[in-house]
């Protein structure tokens, strides 16, 4: 989706503006996204949630968006969102990311995003150089997902720890190809009822039960994936 990360700069690019984005062409070939513990609810409607643990140990949840890895099955051919279906955050926060600099977040953002230009469109910068209302509210946005994905994975990390998360994968069929999700993990239903009460109310009292309900929910999703598909 990214294609050329470029750091924000205040004095180089004082002169950038971006016009609105129409449809989401970019975001066509994510078959996968990131999302955080605030989207679970409207997620859980339109895409399957699993989850993740990476090599280094960190701890994600992420929708899938396609029957491949390459292919976002909501995007249409026309380019539009596939009518009244959830839009993750990771996707409407483009052409913007956060990146690693010395340590800190810095923005970025993509400068193959044929939306920015020099002529027209929200500014980045105000005439004193500093960042405009646009650029301010898009930082409180990205800020806003950076600290859900925190939360997020101390949610699973809480979930890995009381041994609920099992490996889990799944094969499906479309029109005679074969399509196989594996290296990701879900609750397992049958740990979540054999907890002790104390654990229980643990779970629901910190707002996690209601969490786990949506993810198991959402598995339902892979159904919508093959529709969406065909």
């Amino acid at each position: 989706m990214y294609k050329n990360i470029k750091l924000l700069n205040s004095k180089e690019d004082t002169q950038l503006k971006v016009t609105p984005l129409n449809g989401f062409e970019y975001a066509k070939g994510k078959g996968q996204v990131a999302i955080t513990l605030d989207e679970f609810f409207l997620a859980s409607k339109s895409q399957p949630i699993v989850f993740t643990k990476s090599k280094d140990g960190e701890y994600f949840a992420s929708v899938l968006l396609g029957l491949e890895q390459d292919k976002n099955s909501f995007v249409m051919k026309n380019g539009t969102w596939a009518k009244s279906e959830y839009i993750p955050t990771y996707v409407r926060r483009y052409p913007f990311i956060f990146v690693k600099n010395n340590n800190n977040l810095a923005v970025a953002y993509d400068s193959d995003c044929k939306n920015i230009n020099t002529k027209e469109g929200e500014a980045f910068f105000d005439e004193e150089g500093k960042s405009s209302e646009y650029l301010t509210n898009v930082i409180k946005f990205m800020d806003n997902f950076q600290n859900n994905s925190l939360m997020t994975a101390s949610f699973i990390k809480e979930l890995d720890e009381l041994n609920l998360l099992e490996d889990a994968n799944a094969t499906m069929e479309v029109k005679g190809k074969k399509f196989a999700f594996t290296g990701f993990k879900r609750v397992d239903e049958k740990k979540l009822d054999a907890l002790d009460d104390e654990k229980l109310l643990k779970l629901i009292k910190s707002g996690s039960y209601k969490f786990i309900m949506a993810h198991l929910i959402s598995l339902g999703n892979f159904e919508k994936l093959i529709s969406l598909q065909k």
